[in-house]
């Protein structure tokens, strides 16, 4: 969906479909899928612990950088310019929070019917109204506490973080483009981001580990769900999508070659 005149979005139109990446979306939307209802079904061992780690919602983010840079990177590389950067964010909230916003009032609705039938079974957390209004805004990814990110609709925290990503993105592109023109600069961008995502998730284990920090809130609020924990995968496919428009990997101009690769991502995500 864009907005009339939209430049983002002309553009956008004008790129050709990456038919590769729309069966690896399937799986990964599978995947996430099961890793939320595996406790009701039982899947097998293997197969539960191959999702169990949330490699979907990983893949979605590296995607969702990639996708963002291989459409918008024409209208950013050159700065972000006021008219243009508001006519692509609306038009990628505009594509997601209608039915982002009508999944949190269905879940609020249920909520209050359950209170209502036995009261205090919804288990309302202690600021209902800022809570509920940072869900609604989509700020959830930011939330210190666990109730505010999870209570309403816990899995509403990925869209939370996608929002930051988009709004972070043209800044992103145009950084890389003056800074990054060649292959060994994104190359080090890569290292670099993930350097930083082993660290701070190295970081965390060990205050929780070792030094016995409460894991509920720092391995499963901040280091899981988190934007600032998340960063380095939304860059990794930015980069990657830069290696591949920008003619720095040539053996990738092939299908089968980046079938392959895409392939052995997935396996390693879910090893």
């Amino acid at each position: 969906m864009t907005a009339p005149g939209d430049p983002a979005g002309q553009a956008a139109a004008e790129k050709p479909v990456l038919l590769e990446l729309t069966t690896l979306r399937f799986a990964a939307a599978v995947a996430v899928l099961l890793g939320h209802f595996n406790h009701y079904i039982g899947l097998p061992i293997l197969l539960g612990r191959a999702i169990s780690g949330g490699w979907g919602v990983s893949f979605f983010f590296v995607l969702s950088g990639f996708i963002l840079c291989y459409r918008y990177w024409d209208d950013f590389a050159g700065g972000v310019r006021g008219g243009a950067y508001r006519n692509y964010f609306v038009a990628r909230v505009a594509r997601v929070y209608p039915s982002y916003v009508m999944a949190l009032v269905l879940i609020t609705m249920l909520y209050v019917v359950m209170d209502l039938s036995r009261p205090g079974f919804a288990g309302f957390p202690p600021n209902p109204v800022t809570s509920w209004l940072a869900n609604l805004l989509a700020l959830q990814t930011f939330a210190p506490s666990y109730e505010t990110q999870q209570f309403w609709n816990a899995p509403g925290w990925s869209i939370s973080t996608e929002f930051a990503f988009y709004a972070l993105c043209p800044f992103i592109l145009a950084a890389i483009a003056r800074g990054c023109r060649t292959g060994r600069s994104l190359a080090i961008v890569f290292l670099a981001s993930l350097a930083f995502g082993i660290v701070a998730h190295g970081v965390v284990l060990y205050l929780v580990r070792i030094r016995g920090w409460d894991e509920g809130h720092w391995q499963y609020l901040v280091s899981a769900r988190n934007i600032v924990w998340r960063l380095p995968q939304f860059i990794t496919g930015i980069v990657f999508a830069r290696l591949l428009m920008g003619g720095h990997l040539p053996w990738l101009a092939k299908a089968g070659a980046r079938n392959a690769l895409l392939l052995a991502g997935l396996v390693g995500c879910s090893s």
